[in-house]
């Protein structure tokens, strides 16, 4: 008798399914739904097994259509699997609607066919119009809360902005940074953590902002941060052990940024993973390593995050000697100093279960150790063997 996939039992086929679309052990989904989707329509059985694969993980965008698929999905028999939900929404600002020629200024739509333009202008007025209604009647927070109060399973928050709309493609990098400043996008992280602070949901990660190169930060919701907001955020992400941020990405200008706000979020959660990405650039303040406190923290990743000299890397780092067990450094930069001064103190005080260390490591505007580095006898691995312990040969002595 020849054994088909459907003879598998069950418990193998969802396996076999998991590894098409996957909610991982750290909250992050991997692979395609549409596959899941496809392969329920093959029988009943598959129907029944993809189903809680297929739905838990769900996005929501704020527009009209939106808000009814959230409510609908929420009140039917599909909410009880929902394990993480992506939030999004875009910009619309009220001095762009005033007429299309300033609307058309400011996106850099001069070169598009007039029907284009007014087509485009259009579908901004009226996003603009439904932004106002929900705002004028807090219809956002209420229907958020009453949705996310039925994901009793919910385990992951993450919140973008929604840069797919064609009026954002003429821009330019540092452009962007103008409409990823919104307010708007503030407004819809705090109709969540009210959302979260009153239900039952205890999520363990929140993202903010996408882990797209080319896509800015979600600037808004970072200045709109504020210390006097630290119960809430400490009620809605009492539970929260992974925090991704992304605080900067294009030229950035530290002295604008939100340090005292992101302190907050960051310290009202008992932090186990801590996931910083930014751009290089003015250094981080002293001041904002210091006011952090993570007892629990185990895993810290860094990418593109600027320090001043080795010791404000280290001091931060042997803070939490007793706990952190790993550690992922990505083309990370000091203003001053050297990385063998970061690396020998790590080996010095860190006792470490896995440390990654790619690929440039810069000071001031030359990296000393990356791809010139890639020959026999030197390597990142060796480098991280010798922070962690491995090995007693000592790679800089080779240089």
């Amino acid at each position: 008798m020849t054994t088909t996939f459907l003879h598998l039992p069950n418990e193998v086929l969802v396996i076999i399914l998991g590894n098409l679309y996957l909610f991982s052990e750290h909250l992050d989904i991997y692979g395609d739904k549409a596959d899941i989707f496809s392969i329920r329509l093959v029988c009943k059985r598959l129907a029944e097994l993809g189903t809680s694969l297929a739905f838990k993980s769900v996005k929501f965008v704020q527009h009209k259509e939106g808000f009814q698929r959230l409510l609908e999905f929420s009140r039917s028999s599909f909410h009880k699997y929902v394990r993480r939900l992506v939030c999004s929404c875009c910009d619309y600002s009220q001095h762009l609607t005033t007429n299309i020629r300033i609307f058309t200024n400011e996106f850099n739509l001069t070169n598009l066919k007039k029907s284009i333009r007014e087509e485009l202008f259009q579908k901004y007025c009226l996003g603009r119009r439904f932004q106002e209604s929900l705002e004028a009647n807090d219809l956002d927070i209420t229907n958020l809360a009453s949705a996310i109060h039925q994901f009793k399973r919910l385990r992951s928050v993450e919140i973008i902005q929604d840069w797919s709309p064609k009026w954002y493609e003429k821009l330019e990098d540092a452009e962007l940074n103008n409409f990823a400043a919104s307010p708007t996008i503030h407004r819809l992280f705090e109709a969540v953590a009210s959302a979260l602070a009153s239900s039952e949901a205890n999520i363990e990660a929140l993202t903010l902002g996408t882990r797209h190169r080319d896509i800015p930060p979600l600037l808004g919701i970072f200045h709109g941060l504020s210390p006097k907001k630290f119960r809430l955020y400490e009620t809605a992400f009492r539970s929260v052990k992974i925090l991704n941020l992304r605080l900067s990405w294009w030229e950035p200008d530290h002295n604008n940024i939100n340090f005292e706000g992101i302190s907050a979020l960051i310290r009202s959660s008992p932090l186990e993973e801590l996931y910083l990405k930014m751009s290089t650039g003015a250094a981080l303040p002293r001041s904002f390593l210091h006011s952090l406190e993570l007892p629990c923290l185990k895993i810290l990743k860094l990418t593109r995050v600027p320090f001043r000299k080795p010791s404000d890397l280290l001091q931060f780092l042997y803070k939490y000697s007793a706990t952190l067990k790993i550690v992922e450094f990505r083309d990370l930069s000091l203003e001053k100093g050297s990385w063998v001064t970061v690396f020998t103190g790590m080996r010095n005080n860190l006792v470490l279960d896995r440390c990654s260390l790619r690929p440039t490591f810069w000071v001031g505007t030359s990296f000393e150790f990356g791809k010139q580095y890639r020959k026999p006898g030197f390597s990142h691995q060796m480098i991280s063997d010798f922070v962690r312990r491995k090995t007693d040969v000592n790679p800089f002595s080779q240089l």
